[in-house]
């Protein structure tokens, strides 16, 4: 379980009594966090809520997506107000808890004193209803649709500064900068995947940029048996490749046996198609190298927990393995002529 700010009911009862006004009556370790510490809260009213404290985001970020999550919202209603899909923002501050940190005013943050004395940045969310379920066709469609409202709203025109660029990038690059502290066999590796993408990383920056989730596997995306409920946990966001979300969801929501299932791949990119804006040729053409690339992050991060769990003695989250993400970077080269024909096939209704 993924606690690693350890708080007792009581604090947590009198944090969010202060803070939001909220009388909690119930509070739930959630097992399912890798990089936060979550805790679901049922309130005296009924409704239900998760309390998320970040362990190594900074708060200026935190304030910076929580403004975004209410942007996003309007823009999903605007365009896909018939599959009701929420993006949960951030409960805001009581006005005596809304205090100056430097030149902002926090709205929607607090800050968590940790056993050894550290503050983390920490929000409530309204608990969205819904599950995880193996994603079919028609959930590949959905999401595909959100993906490509998202994926479209641009910096400055449409969300103000404060989230940063290329998430996949830098966290490619913690792995880099502490490659002393992994085995011979893990930096072998990663130096082979660098290589072997280094034309892609020649002309990232090229690629036209969108609002990417980065993180959309199966378990941020919340379902009942027919349709998408909502998705979680855009605190990795970043302006990024449009394409970027694309990849990475392949890797977990339309993978079967080891290889990209067809139906639910096509499913999920022309869902993405219905509703993006244009792509260029140019992020076309290299399509195939983004999947690598997100495979890539995704084995980096998690070599990274890994070894996050080693040192602090918990027991890793099951179906995390790095191997999973090798084997998806593997087989982009088996399945390429299908990756690249379906942005091209005729739109399925």
């Amino acid at each position: 379980m993924a606690e690693y700010t350890h708080l007792s009911e009581k604090q947590v009862k009198n944090l969010i009594q202060a803070s939001y006004g909220l009388n909690i009556v119930g509070v739930k370790p959630v097992a399912e966090g890798i990089e936060n510490s979550i805790y679901k809260l049922d309130c005296d009213s009924g409704r239900s809520y998760a309390f998320i404290i970040f362990e190594t985001l900074e708060l200026a970020l935190v304030e910076a997506y929580c403004s975004v999550f209410e942007k996003i919202d309007v823009a999903l209603q605007a365009k896909l107000s018939d599959l009701n899909v929420q993006v949960p923002s951030g409960v805001r501050l009581l006005d005596t808890a809304c205090v100056h940190s430097g030149s902002k005013q926090r709205h929607f943050s607090l800050l968590v004193k940790s056993d050894d004395g550290v503050e983390k940045p920490a929000v409530l969310q309204p608990w969205i209803q819904g599950g995880r379920h193996q994603p079919d066709a028609k959930l590949c469609s959905d999401l595909g649709n959100v993906l490509g409202v998202v994926n479209s709203l641009r910096p400055a025109q449409d969300i103000e500064d404060g989230i940063p660029l290329n998430q996949h990038l830098y966290r490619i690059q913690l792995v880099e900068d502490t490659l002393a502290d992994y085995q011979e066999e893990v930096r072998a590796r990663f130096c082979a995947f660098k290589t072997e993408l280094k034309d892609l990383l020649s002309v990232h920056d090229q690629f036209s940029i969108g609002l990417v989730h980065g993180d959309l596997f199966a378990d941020n995306a919340l379902m009942e048996t027919t349709h998408l409920t909502g998705v979680i946990d855009f605190f990795n966001a970043s302006w990024s490749p449009r394409l970027m979300d694309l990849a990475i969801c392949l890797m977990d929501w339309c993978v079967r046996d080891g290889k990209f299932d067809e139906n639910l791949t096509r499913s999920l990119i022309h869902g993405f198609r219905q509703k993006c804006e244009p792509i260029p040729e140019f992020d076309l053409q290299h399509w195939a190298d983004l999947v690598r690339l997100a495979a890539f992050r995704f084995w980096c991060t998690r070599q990274e927990y890994y070894l996050a769990c080693q040192v602090r003695g918990i027991e890793p989250v099951a179906n995390r393995e790095p191997s999973y993400c090798e084997n998806v970077y593997n087989q982009v080269s088996e399945q390429l002529e299908f990756l690249n024909a379906v942005w091209h096939e005729p739109l399925t209704v």
